[in-house]
């Protein structure tokens, strides 16, 4: 009888025990959720300042740029007129060439003369 006490009395003691440590663990496991889901929250909140930010940031130089453009339109006018005249006046088929500009070995080939 009092064998079948002390099994009984382990038993229970072995189930509060493992009870407690299930128990313990869950807090535990609770508390890490918690902390990740704050985590989540807060960086979630940094990801759409940024966003905001960039979005403004990005509204401003557009607004500069089109003040600017207006402005610039004669100059860019100048500008191109100038472009246009030097790519005519350049071309690399017309033999435009100085003794400084390509080498003459460049042109010739002084290798073996043997024939294959």
């Amino acid at each position: 009888m009092e064998l079948q006490n002390n099994v009984i009395n382990d038993e229970y003691l072995f189930q509060k025990r493992m009870e407690l440590l299930i128990d313990t663990n869950n807090k535990k496991v609770s508390s890490e959720l918690n902390n990740l889901k704050n985590m989540v929250s807060q960086l979630n909140n940094d990801i759409h300042e940024l966003r905001k930010k960039i979005n403004e940031s990005q509204i401003e130089p557009i607004m500069e740029t089109v003040k600017s453009e207006e402005r610039s339109e004669d100059i860019d006018d100048n500008k191109i007129k100038k472009i246009e005249k030097q790519k005519t006046a350049t071309s690399p088929r017309c033999g435009d060439y100085h003794p400084e500009d390509v080498s003459i070995n460049k042109f010739f080939y002084f290798g073996n003369k043997k024939s294959r």
